[in-house]
């Protein structure tokens, strides 16, 4: 009775073993995958800005001309 008892204590723990692998590589493959989409999300949200830091820029130049047309 006691070496069936251990023989199925090992069983137990090679199953527990394999259900841990399988969590394991499903919490690294979302890992990966919100990683990436982050870095899609970051992509974008630099590329906006970017474009708006441009905007930006024109936009000063043309208060710039505006101001000294009207210092003259």
């Amino acid at each position: 009775d006691l070496r069936g008892d251990i023989r199925g204590l090992a069983e137990g723990q090679a199953d527990i073993r394999r259900e841990i692998d399988v969590f394991r590589k499903d919490v690294a493959r979302e890992f990966d995958e919100t990683r990436a989409l982050i870095r899609l999300s970051y992509g974008e949200l630099d590329r906006r800005v970017k474009g708006l830091e441009g905007e930006v820029a024109d936009l000063r130049t043309r208060l710039e001309r505006v101001e000294e047309r009207l210092a003259s």
